[in-house]
């Protein structure tokens, strides 16, 4: 089949499933069909982790739950997503925030995602497997597609099917192509344990996305020692930044460490990495939310979890099915400030760790953060830090 040939598919399939479709020869774009104007293209984001899979029929699923379905055929490869099983405002604002898609724009650009069609990603890949079979010659079923264990195949009768995907073994050194999506879901991950946001953690986990660690190690044990150690490290430092003590931080990195080296068995050892990243999240909310109740831990927790939205104290409160007036009156008595101060607050603190760690322009971060304007963002930071958000940026950026 020539070029032409498969761009015609491209497009008949593109139009029949409402999602971007893309067709590349030898890694370079040489076709797109979408339905979506979008002002960015999400795959810029994923696209060397998607053009090391190498198989003729794969996947890839982003920490957000995008997925991508991929077909290779000789020089050329076939690219279908993103998708998602559902679209909402707030993810899809975050996906604009880390594409820079300039804050004019991206009201639009959220209004285009949500025109792609919503499908579960096991539909996307019997597209793929059909798909496969004109291009490869292949007969491929989702079991060839798709890795089971016990557990997750016991899971399968009460679970929705498009979770399915998600049930890939996180561990197999011994294939011999390895997709590395570890980088943004160990940002992710990292970025819970900074805030101390234990909920957003458990949540994350129970649907977490398939991810593969690069190997580390020639056999799977040692293999899996070293990615809870690579762990280890990162966590701690996302709990010092969060305000966990350094020496507090660093010993409890090392505890767990000697567990590790202590511990043969990898199911253990598994359960272990997800207990270090709790206890390390847990520690930090201790330090942010220490002596606060459960209406103020809540409320805390819900802001940050909104931090790229209008955040008001009427949202909080119908959030917890109680009055604002409570909310306010409670609040106020149990940190000694108020909930709307508590969330300008909260919002600059994430703008000064966007500021230290990215490189996003000022304006970006302002309306990420739901400032009405760049001046608005500037003004209140200097009131906050004293410090101008550049001034901040010069004296604490890692570049």
């Amino acid at each position: 089949m020539n070029g032409s040939d498969l761009q015609y598919l491209c497009g008949i399939i593109g139009g029949l499933c409402g999602i971007p479709t893309r067709l590349y020869k030898a890694n370079k774009l040489v076709f797109v069909h979408s339905t979506a104007d979008l002002p960015a293209d999400p795959i810029t984001l994923h696209s060397d982790e998607i053009f090391k899979i190498k198989e003729h029929v794969g996947y890839f699923v982003t920490p957000d739950f995008f997925y991508y379905g991929v077909i290779n055929s000789k020089d050329y490869r076939l690219v279908i997503g993103p998708a998602r099983q559902v679209y909402d405002d707030r993810t899809l604002a975050n996906l604009a925030f880390r594409l820079d898609v300039p804050p004019e724009q991206t009201k639009k650009f959220i209004s285009s995602m949500k025109s792609v069609i919503c499908m579960p990603l096991e539909s996307i890949l019997q597209v793929m497997i059909a798909m496969n079979f004109v291009l490869n010659k292949e007969r491929l079923g989702l079991e060839d597609v798709v890795i089971y264990d016990e557990d997750q195949e016991r899971m399968r009768k009460s679970m929705a099917r498009e979770q399915l995907d998600k049930t890939i073994k996180q561990f197999d050194a011994s294939e011999e192509t390895v997709q590395h999506n570890t980088l943004a879901t160990e940002q992710t991950i990292m970025n819970m344990v900074r805030k101390g946001d234990v909920q957003a953690l458990d949540e994350w986990a129970k649907n977490a996305p398939s991810s593969r660690a690069g190997v580390m190690a020639p056999d799977q044990l040692r293999q899996v020692k070293n990615t809870l150690i690579v762990s280890a490290t990162l966590a701690s430092r996302a709990a010092i930044r969060g305000g966990v003590d350094i020496e507090e931080a660093l010993t409890l990195s090392d505890s767990y460490i000697q567990k590790c080296e202590l511990t043969g068995n990898i199911t253990q050892l598994t359960n272990l990495q997800f207990l270090m990243i709790r206890d390390f999240t847990e520690r930090v909310s201790r330090v942010r939310f220490g002596g606060k109740s459960n209406l103020a831990k809540e409320a805390a927790n819900y802001i940050r979890r909104h931090i790229s939205e209008p955040v008001t104290a009427e949202g909080i409160a119908s959030h917890l099915y109680i009055s604002r007036p409570y909310l306010s009156k409670k609040f106020k008595e149990e940190t000694g400030e108020s909930i709307s101060d508590f969330i300008q607050k909260e919002k600059l603190q994430e703008g000064c760790h966007l500021l230290a760690h990215t490189k996003k322009p000022l304006a970006a971060i302002a309306s990420y953060l739901g400032f009405s304007s760049q001046s608005h963002f500037t003004h209140a930071f200097k009131k906050y830090l004293s410090l101008t958000p550049l001034e901040y940026r010069r004296k604490h950026s890692f570049d």
